[in-house]
């Protein structure tokens, strides 16, 4: 009998796939070029050359990269069981005398090849940093420990929310709540201890957490061994979680409640269907994408509770006298709700061709007589009138808390006064255009899924593609660009002249230009995906049903050919 054979066939199976190489090529490329931007950026301002350059550049890298590990699980492992549950081939695994142990560990090894090769290829950069100074040997070695135990813990936390999940989106959104529960949690119960008993902060939860061990690591602490050893203990231990429940979910059991639930379910959505869609004739012939549209109808509802909850801490934090706390609430709430409404945009749009995609619904769209190009705009104005007016109201609420900031005048941007503008005016202005900023991007995470949904294996690996073309590579490109235009800006000024009208250059490059880049890095992307999905629909969706096609039926040789017998 051969020892683990879901590992061996795992392994196979991942050792064939392109992306395997292309993510150790791409994580290095990335690593080396975000490396160099950031020398030039320290080398450029006056002094920074001073600086221990390597101990920062070492510093910032890693921290991107652990944080880059810890959401590795939400996208290589958070749907990796649920797929096969939803595609009935778990259960034919546990017809064999497989137990729970062989299936996780061989998902677990498979995944790890495309993510622990991106680490092996960032290794050699990472360790290029000792040679600018200050950075020790040991504290590299902690840290690129700490950093593969960040990211098996993500991996580990994925597969056991895969195990009690079989929607990718569900998935997706249960492993980033658990790795956010298990990462930050620590911290706040051992801080809130503190708080209360007036004492200094010790950690004692905060050991589970890898953001801890990474930080020990960092800084050279005694607590890195103790605190790795608990976080291990951990990770191992929801492990072994997910090795006892699969092989008992795996079944789907539903019984005669949940089914009248489902009903009761399916007949909201289709009276969702008819109330909000009363569509006119144009629209007929789309109506199997209005049909699917109108199945996302129960989020709207968890939108407009996240609504409710933000404008409630918004007035909760107003009524506060510590004007600094409020504050520094108001830009936690700038910067967290546009990041997860973009990271719940991306999953829509790209779970809902991929899911046409998978449930192999595209085939019959292809005999059906539509117009396809009219396919992704039916499916986009059905999205606007479903989240359109909740969406809404959480930008005007970020508008106001972004108006009404305490802290906003201390910044540099918004505390100078234009020849022309008031500060209040200018905060306004600014306030306006990061909401204006925001709204075309969730515009072209929305197009750009809808086409990468189409494309895509699957619906997580879509959402990823989403993210990172559409936002997060832009926005790095965005920030180190605006970073090295200021800096030159401030030499070629003079840090000691110019007065008002080098602070007034000073926010003109540091506001306007990256949002003026942001604008039209939205614009291409959404121009682009809306004219594949116009132009190129029938052909890329024929070319998806060839490749499931050809991947599901077997190659069958061809008979050899007979010789033509000899006439007599």
């Amino acid at each position: 009998m051969t020892f683990l054979p879901i590992v061996e066939r795992e392994l196979r199976l991942a050792a064939q796939r392109r992306a395997t190489f292309w993510l150790r090529l791409a994580a290095a490329l990335v690593a080396l070029l975000m490396g160099c931007g950031l020398y030039v950026l320290l080398a450029v301002v006056p002094g920074g050359v001073g600086m221990h350059i390597g101990r920062v550049l070492f510093g910032t890298l890693t921290w991107m990269s652990v944080i880059a590990a810890s959401l590795v699980g939400a996208f290589f492992t958070a749907d990796a069981l649920s797929e096969e549950k939803r595609e009935g081939t778990l259960g034919l695994l546990f017809l064999t005398n497989l137990r729970g142990y062989d299936v996780v560990f061989g998902k677990l090894l498979a995944t790890s090849c495309r993510s622990i090769f991106p680490v092996l290829a960032i290794f050699p950069i990472f360790a290029a940093t000792q040679l600018l100074g200050g950075v020790a040997g040991s504290t590299f070695w902690r840290v690129m420990l700490a950093l593969t135990h960040t990211l098996i813990f993500s991996l580990i936390c994925g597969l056991l929310v895969s195990a009690l999940s079989r929607h990718p989106q569900k998935a997706l959104f249960g492993t980033l709540a658990l790795l956010f529960v298990l990462l930050t949690a620590g911290f706040a119960i051992d801080g809130w201890w503190a708080y209360a008993q007036t004492r200094l902060f010790t950690p004692r939860w905060s050991l589970i957490s890898p953001f801890f061990v990474f930080s020990s690591a960092s800084s050279n602490s005694n607590l890195f061994w103790p605190s790795l050893l608990v976080s291990q203990g951990l990770t191992w231990g929801l492990f072994a979680t997910t090795c006892f429940l699969i092989s008992r979910t795996w079944r789907e059991r539903r019984g005669a409640r949940s089914a009248d639930v489902g009903m009761r379910r399916s007949g909201w959505l289709a009276g969702a269907l008819r109330r909000r869609f009363r569509a006119s004739t144009s629209w007929l012939e789309s109506s199997p994408i209005l049909w699917l549209v109108g199945r996302r109808r129960g989020q709207a509802l968890w939108l407009w509770l996240g609504a409710l909850i933000l404008l409630g801490g918004w007035v909760y934090a107003q009524q506060s006298s510590n004007s600094v706390m409020s504050g520094l609430s108001a830009v936690l709430i700038l910067q967290l709700i546009p990041l997860a409404l973009s990271l719940w945009v991306a999953s829509l749009a790209c779970h809902l061709f991929a899911e046409l995609r998978g449930a192999r619904w595209i085939e019959l769209l292809l005999v059906a007589p539509l117009d396809f190009t009219k396919v992704a705009p039916t499916a986009w104005r059905g999205l606007l009138r479903i989240f359109g007016l909740p969406i809404t109201a959480i930008f005007l609420v970020l508008l106001v808390v972004g108006f009404t900031n305490p802290i906003a005048p201390l910044t540099a941007a918004s505390s100078l006064t234009f020849s022309l503008l008031s500060g209040s005016t200018v905060r306004g202005l600014l306030a306006l255009g990061g909401v204006v900023v925001w709204i075309t991007n969730l515009i072209a995470l929305t197009w750009f899924g809808f086409w990468m949904g189409l494309v895509s294996r699957n619906s997580l690996a879509a959402t990823l593609k989403t993210l990172l073309f559409v936002q997060v590579i832009p926005s790095l490109a965005i920030s180190f660009g605006a970073g090295i235009l200021m800096s030159l800006t401030l030499v070629l000024t003079g840090w000691s002249s110019g007065g008002t009208r080098r602070l007034e250059l000073y926010a003109l490059v540091t506001t306007l230009v990256p949002m003026a880049l942001s604008l039209t890095k939205n614009w291409v992307f959404y121009f682009l995906a809306r004219k594949r999905m116009g132009e190129q629909f029938r052909a890329t969706a024929l070319q998806a049903v060839n490749v499931a096609a050809g991947s599901l039926l077997p190659v069958v040789a061809a008979p050899p050919v007979m010789a033509t017998p000899p006439r007599i």
